[in-house]
């Protein structure tokens, strides 16, 4: 009894001193899965890895998608040293599966998964992904490895995200080896993809007006974006509202969305206190020669402007904090008005 009330004590103070919010939600999900014993338990970092909380586990397996500049106030602000912090996750003998990264970040990956000797399954090295088509619900494309071949779709718009299926792959693929299991069936595998969906990202919220919402919300996810949106609707007009949290760099993403031809960029506010300062994008805005509007009114606008004298593609993108309260008022004037056309 006194050493559970030690403990308690202890947590207390640890929670006094400045215990975060998302450690506790990672403490209660280790519970939570220990308790319900589940057969598999996929944690997502944080931010970082090396000093993350997700980060007390012993995985099976650990993946590095791709490194970008991104929380540089806390993780550094050049691409080593955040790749620095993601192989934090590296545990010893444990496999790594790493995704399409820059050449810089892996070489620092590399030497730290050598010292552990970390198996590593490499793209383009150990897995190679080949597009194919675009298609209206996503993307074709071939995925080749030691272990499996076929052609897939995905259920999701962009490039970028035949290279996240394909790192998913090869995640699965590994997972099947370290524990005995039979790999997936390719039919299977085809299924999942297909059917995956993942909102505010590449969505197509409205078909006629097409609107599309997108929370690119570093440079690297732009970059992505532009990439989709280059390879879609270069011959679209391209209306883009945008706006993102003051952690974020703000002035190299606008500098990366200056760049598409034929578009035209308005920011907005929302509210929200980890929201940029109203204040800050309106001068912004006075500075590049941009448009400033509620982001209420420019969808009120846009939902109802039809008479285009080109075809024209409205994306709403930035901070994913913003991107749920456009979700959350879109699907309710769906369900009042119906305005969406399938």
């Amino acid at each position: 009894m006194a050493d559970y009330q030690s403990l308690l004590e202890g947590e207390k103070s640890a929670v006094l001193q400045g215990t975060t919010e998302f450690e506790i939600i990672t403490a209660l999900a280790y519970d939570y899965f220990a308790t319900e014993k589940v057969d598999v338990a996929i944690m997502e970092v944080g931010m970082g890895g090396l000093l993350d909380s997700t980060n007390v586990c012993q995985p099976i397996l650990t993946g590095i998608t791709t490194i970008g500049l991104d929380h540089v106030a806390l993780l550094g602000d050049t691409l080593e040293a955040i790749a620095e912090q993601k192989a934090g996750i590296i545990k010893q003998g444990i496999p790594l599966v790493t995704g399409h990264i820059v050449p810089e970040a892996l070489t620092v990956i590399d030497p730290i998964a050598e010292g552990k000797d970390a198996p590593r399954i490499r793209y383009e090295r150990d897995y190679q992904i080949s597009h194919q088509e675009s298609v209206v619900a996503g993307e074709i494309f071939d995925y080749t490895s030691s272990v499996r071949q076929g052609r897939f779709q995905t259920g999701l718009l962009g490039l970028h995200q035949i290279e996240n299926a394909g790192m998913a792959l090869a995640l699965l693929d590994t997972y099947c080896q370290e524990t005995g299991r039979e790999l997936a069936s390719n039919d299977l595998v085809a299924q999942a993809l297909k059917e995956t969906r993942w909102p505010g990202r590449l969505e197509v919220v409205s078909s006629d007006p097409l609107m599309i919402l997108d929370g690119a919300h570093n440079p690297h996810a732009v970059k992505a974006l532009l990439a989709t949106l280059q390879e879609r609707f270069a011959d679209y007009h391209k209306e883009i509202l945008f706006t993102c949290i003051k952690t974020k760099a703000l002035d190299d993403m606008l500098d990366l969305l200056g760049e598409m031809p034929d578009t035209e960029l308005t920011l907005t506010h929302f509210d929200d206190s980890r929201a940029t300062d109203e204040s800050v994008l309106k001068e912004t805005v006075k500075s590049r020669n941009l448009n400033y509007q509620g982001w209420q009114d420019f969808l009120e606008q846009k939902l109802t402007d039809k008479n285009e004298e080109k075809q024209t593609v409205r994306i709403i993108t930035g901070s994913l904090y913003f991107l749920s309260q456009v979700r959350a008022y879109l699907m309710e004037r769906k369900n009042e008005n119906g305005y969406t056309k399938d």
